[in-house]
């Protein structure tokens, strides 16, 4: 049976997915209009971008890429929190969370691992997802499916077209992200008020 800290990266991870799977129509119409000119995108406006995608894909085209992104958010999460955890565990040893939490060092470097780590996830995963949107569906489609636009991809660019192109932008996106995310849960962690709400909750350091 699962210990509550490991219950909690599982249902972050499943939330995360559900969260793409949800949203995921928006992001479309996003990559849709950056990917327009702008005079097309914005005399079409929202509604007729929404009607441009319905008539050539259906309800699939808002979907294109959905099932690499809702698969890889859940892949990201879990990579964030084991990274994050690892990292809290070589810097501070056996040392217990409440001689250390005052001390945010730690977890700023251990968030900033974090954000490293899952980087090198998200950035293949966005690409897939971005050139999935971009290229449309029916019988324009391009790619069959994400593992066919990974595999055009590799054949073009190598691996390293994969699985690098974007990094840069990705890593200072996602390490400046996680350190927010992470140390400010572990600073209201300690809030009395937090406590009051939520019940004493297991820290990050103890997480797997």
């Amino acid at each position: 049976m699962l210990n509550p800290a490991s219950a909690s990266i599982l249902a972050g991870s499943v939330a995360g997915a559900v969260g793409v799977g949800v949203a995921y129509p928006f992001d479309t119409l996003k990559t849709k209009a950056q990917i327009m000119g702008r005079v097309t995108a914005d005399e079409l406006g929202m509604f007729g971008i929404m009607k441009l995608i319905w008539k050539s894909d259906g309800i699939g085209g808002f979907f294109l890429g959905v099932q690499s992104m809702m698969i890889g958010k859940a892949l990201i999460k879990a990579v964030a929190f084991w990274a994050n955890t690892s990292a809290l565990k070589f810097l501070l040893g056996d040392a217990k969370y409440s001689s250390v939490h005052r001390n945010l060092l730690p977890f700023i470097m251990a968030a900033s691992f974090s954000g490293l780590a899952a980087s090198f996830v998200v950035t293949p995963v966005e690409r897939i997802k971005v050139l999935m949107q971009a290229t449309g569906g029916g019988s324009e489609q391009l790619y069959k499916n994400e593992a066919a636009c990974a595999k055009s991809i590799i054949q073009a660019e190598g691996l390293r077209g994969l699985m690098l192109r974007g990094l840069n932008p990705t890593l200072t996106r996602e390490i400046p992200s996680y350190c927010l995310n992470f140390v400010v849960y572990e600073l209201l962690m300690g809030t009395t008020l937090f406590i009051d709400i939520f019940g004493q909750t297991e820290p990050l350091l103890e997480v797997l």
